[in-house]
């Protein structure tokens, strides 16, 4: 039973992990995985530590995973077996969904451009954080800055 309960927490705090990381373009939908206090009760102190260094640094395009390992004391394989393992996510993935999503809010916000918002999360070459939020989100930034306006205006 002691195993079977540690797998299904771990499986929880993958499930947790992924709402935190995978993109929600819904409001609603980020309030009630940001606001969840009974999945925030079981988060791994690493990913943790992780997802709190990674928005520390927000801002600096020089951030990395190496530098990520530095701080945690940590051999990057260690690292990333580790973060792999409970959030089935590779720590380049994790980086870059926390800097993309703090991406999508500045840009709902409407208090940035699209240059402005890529700057705030790290992001020197335009071209590369549009190829990234185009994969993660499916539409340019732009795009999704004006899509989210328009929506507004039909509810």
């Amino acid at each position: 039973s002691k195993a079977k309960r540690l797998i299904r927490n771990r499986l929880e705090l993958k499930r947790t992990y992924t709402k935190l990381l995978i993109p929600s373009t819904n409001s609603e939908e980020q309030v009630t995985t940001d606001g969840n206090t009974e999945n925030s009760n079981m988060e791994d102190p690493l990913v943790t530590k992780v997802l709190q260094l990674i928005n520390e640094n927000i801002q600096n395009p020089d951030f990395s995973v190496k530098k990520l390992a530095e701080m945690l004391n940590m051999s990057q394989p260690t690292l990333y077996r580790k973060v792999k393992q409970l959030t089935n996510f590779t720590l380049i993935e994790v980086v870059r969904g926390v800097r993309l999503r703090r991406a999508a809010e500045l840009l709902k916000s409407k208090k940035y451009n699209v240059q402005e918002a890529a700057e705030a999360v790290g992001y020197n070459d335009i071209p590369t954080f549009r190829k990234h939020f185009v994969d993660l989100y499916g539409v340019t930034p732009s795009v999704f800055s004006k899509e989210d306006n328009s929506e507004k205006k039909q509810v």
